[in-house]
């Protein structure tokens, strides 16, 4: 399959990138990002081929010229991971926390919505491991989180601004293939995956990771660990069907991942 990974130079979209490249069934991935994603040859993971990563370098979330649309074209599913995070949110002016957050958002899933419209998918291999087709769906995975408030009626004790915001954005990334002509051409799916916090790998990561979840109760991943969810979603399909997941859900997807490992060791 043909992934396309924005932000892919953040915390958590370059080690997206990173797990793709060792991923089989995935066969292309196109790093959207203001700048080329780079791993040395240390960082690389078995099995990992360098040749699977196309450069989508674009110069603002919301500017999607035709050099990089046309990467796009035959992708099969997204992982959105571009956002700013609740705490650096205070360090910005509003407009821009909405515009990244939600604008860029909704600009780049349309973008590749209407490359799907315009442009000829090529069928898919019986494994699932080639382009797109017109009955398999592109699936949009939106990296959210936890106390994100879809009901704009609410009122979130924590941060409800932003969260309302987040929330929001959800809405808007569920609908808008109801409203895209680009969806009429291919079946779209879409799912907002709402991590609790997300870790960096080793010994120091794991406490932070303890004490936040002792804090409020959302199960953490590491960055290796969410990545490697985000990319099961995009690859087999949602968990249980679910348009929203939360920490508690990427947790059991993990579980899941980690016991199919240790059975074919």
């Amino acid at each position: 399959m043909k992934l396309i990974v924005s932000g892919a130079t953040g915390f958590l979209g370059r080690e997206v990138v990173r797990q793709s490249l060792a991923t089989p069934g995935v066969t292309s991935v196109v790093a959207l990002a203001r700048k080329p994603v780079t791993f040395s040859d240390s960082e690389l993971l078995p099995g990992s081929d360098a040749g699977k990563l196309v450069h989508a370098t674009i110069k603002d979330y919301g500017e999607y010229p035709p050099e990089v649309t046309a990467h796009f074209a035959g992708a099969d599913a997204c992982i959105w991971t571009v956002g700013i995070s609740p705490f650096k949110s205070k360090t910005y002016p509003w407009p821009e926390v909405v515009r990244v957050c939600q604008t860029c958002t909704i600009q780049g899933f349309s973008a590749m919505l209407d490359a799907t419209a315009t442009v000829a998918v090529p069928p898919s291999t019986s494994d699932g491991s080639g382009g797109g087709s017109e009955g398999r769906p592109f699936r949009f995975v939106y990296v959210s989180g936890m106390g994100a408030e879809p009901d704009q009626s609410k009122k979130p004790f924590f941060s409800p601004q932003y969260l309302l915001m987040r929330g929001e954005t959800e809405n808007k990334v569920h609908s808008l293939p109801a409203s895209h002509p680009g969806a009429a051409n291919r079946p779209v799916s879409t799912a907002a995956c709402r991590f609790g916090m997300i870790s960096s790998p080793g010994m120091a990561g794991s406490l932070m990771g303890s004490l936040a979840k002792g804090a409020t109760g959302w199960p953490t991943l590491s960055s290796v660990e969410g990545a490697r969810v985000l990319i099961d979603q995009a690859v087999n399909g949602f968990y249980e069907g679910k348009g929203t997941l939360t920490a508690g859900d990427m947790a059991a997807i993990w579980k899941r991942i980690s016991a199919e490992e240790e059975g074919k060791v």
